[in-house]
């Protein structure tokens, strides 16, 4: 494995939609042979998982006033904040004998766990299915995305990050945090700089990333990394990526139709959402989101699928199981589908900003 050098023009890249930008096309384009992580800081910013519905994580309102970004990121997961104090990774795994870790985070996580411990921080592991935590309260939240024989697996740590503004930005629904006996965002993450022992405060971001870095490339010092580069052909297809995705409003807010029926729930192995409506007593719309991670990418056909069933506990149990929709979401169960549909009252019933 090689660390980027993710610098342009000697200037390192800050830009939240070129960051992003740069993983797609290391996934698209697979311009390395081997095995390749990138670091980044970047400006504030909330990023949103693929199938997540900006206009219920996010106060949309806050976000502008104050001049925060809006980027969707290409794979599923959740919602997080992010501003210079918050780092960024992403592994790119192309080597066919590694290819069995995928979705496997607490292996991608043990080099931070490590160096959180050998700061002298106490009580850190992995939480769920994609968190670090310190004391029970997350810094590190991963996603990861799949594409024919490679994928993509990191996510941001919370290093000295503004988690005021995070917990006022990030509205997720109250049932992801009432299954984990909490009341909001502010109540669950906290900061690696809150966590360092008074005789590493001093501590800095560069210097920490610096640490973590020789651990996980088991180097003792960071000249011994082993970096690559992008080339000016690369660049020149990265900004081509941000006009089309990452920088254009569409693929950022979601330009798919809201329709007036809104239901969610937080299971323990990721939160489901659906937007749909109903006529003549079938289901004549239907839109899923959420935070889950899926190797199915075209989710729209499955959605179509559905369209027509009654609005009848076995034939929306039948319908879920014939579209192929467990694909989409296999810990989902064909009568939680079904109950969720026909008793939104029981769940979180969502009114749209």
């Amino acid at each position: 494995m090689k660390l980027l050098d993710l610098t342009r023009n000697g200037q390192p890249v800050t830009d939240v939609a070129t960051v992003e930008a740069v993983s797609t096309y290391l996934m698209q384009t697979n311009p390395f042979s081997e095995n390749t992580l990138f670091m980044a800081r970047n400006e504030p910013a909330v990023v949103i998982g693929k199938y997540q519905d900006a206009y219920v994580e996010v106060d949309l309102d806050y976000l502008r006033a104050h001049h925060i970004k809006l980027m969707r990121r290409a794979a599923g997961g959740g919602a997080v904040y992010t501003d210079f104090g918050n780092l960024v990774y992403m592994f790119h795994v192309v080597e066919p004998q590694d290819q069995h870790y995928w979705l496997d985070f607490k292996h991608y996580a043990k080099p931070l766990v490590t160096t959180l411990t050998d700061l002298g921080i106490d009580d850190v592991g992995v939480s769920g299915r994609n968190d670090v935590t310190i004391k029970g309260k997350k810094i590190s939240g991963m996603a990861a995305f799949q594409q024919k024989n490679r994928f993509s697996l990191g996510g941001t740590v919370l290093f000295d990050v503004d988690t005021e503004t995070a917990g006022k930005v990030l509205t997720p629904l109250r049932s992801k945090y009432a299954s984990k006996g909490l009341s909001s965002v502010g109540s669950r993450i906290m900061d690696i700089k809150q966590a360092l022992p008074a005789t590493k405060k001093a501590l800095q971001a560069q210097d920490f990333i610096d640490r973590w870095l020789k651990t996980i490339f088991n180097v003792s010092t960071v000249t011994a990394i082993p970096t690559v580069q992008l080339s000016d052909t690369d660049w020149a297809a990265i900004d081509q990526l941000v006009a089309d995705r990452y920088g254009n409003d569409d693929w950022n807010y979601g330009s798919r139709a809201h329709f007036d029926r809104y239901v969610s729930h937080h299971f323990k192995r990721g939160t489901v959402a659906f937007n749909y409506d109903v006529a003549d007593g079938q289901l004549a719309h239907f839109i899923v989101y959420g935070d889950f991670f899926t190797g199915v990418q075209d989710i729209s056909s499955k959605e179509a699928g559905l369209i027509g069933t009654k609005m009848e506990s076995e034939a929306l149990k039948e319908a879920f199981e014939n579209s192929g929709f467990g694909m989409v979401i296999p810990w989902l169960l064909p009568a939680d589908f079904a109950a969720m549909l026909l008793n939104p009252e029981k769940y979180d019933v969502v009114e749209k900003r």
